[in-house]
């Protein structure tokens, strides 16, 4: 059985241990604060997480498991947040302020995904979004 260090909520060595009785082995500091390594840790972290919630929102399993995946891809997101912003020393209440902020945003200028509305979108219609219309904030034209 292999193992990989891998980026873990805070109260789960403590409970680690209580439930096998000796503590897991954690990964020495330097591997954590290096902002690059934290990147890496947290995308193969959002990785592993939207994988889960695709099993469960596609397999047998329960709205519960379904909600309890996407809470793990939202910790996995702010984790993300939080190693980019790692030199502006972020903390997790302020990381998740802006990205509600932003969400909040988004919605008020682009509405959001809750009525699947599908429209057929060329690359070359997307980067004049991106290229011409995002840049300047110009989302009502």
């Amino acid at each position: 059985m292999s193992s990989i260090f891998k980026i873990v909520r805070n109260r789960v060595p403590e409970l680690f241990e209580i439930h096998h009785g000796y503590p897991p082995e954690l990964a020495a500091e330097n591997l954590t604060t290096s902002s690059l390594n934290r990147m890496w840790l947290a995308k193969a972290k959002l990785e592993e997480e939207l994988a889960e919630l695709n099993e469960a929102a596609f397999s047998d399993g329960s709205r519960e498991e379904l909600y309890e995946e996407a809470a793990d891809l939202y910790e996995s997101i702010l984790a993300m947040l939080m190693a980019y912003d790692a030199d502006s020393h972020s903390d997790y209440d302020d990381t998740e302020r802006e990205l509600w902020e932003t969400i909040n945003r988004k919605q008020r200028e682009l509405g959001s995904y809750s009525d699947f509305r599908v429209a057929r979108i060329t690359q070359k219609e997307k980067e004049h979004y991106y290229s011409k219309i995002k840049t300047k904030g110009q989302y009502n034209e």
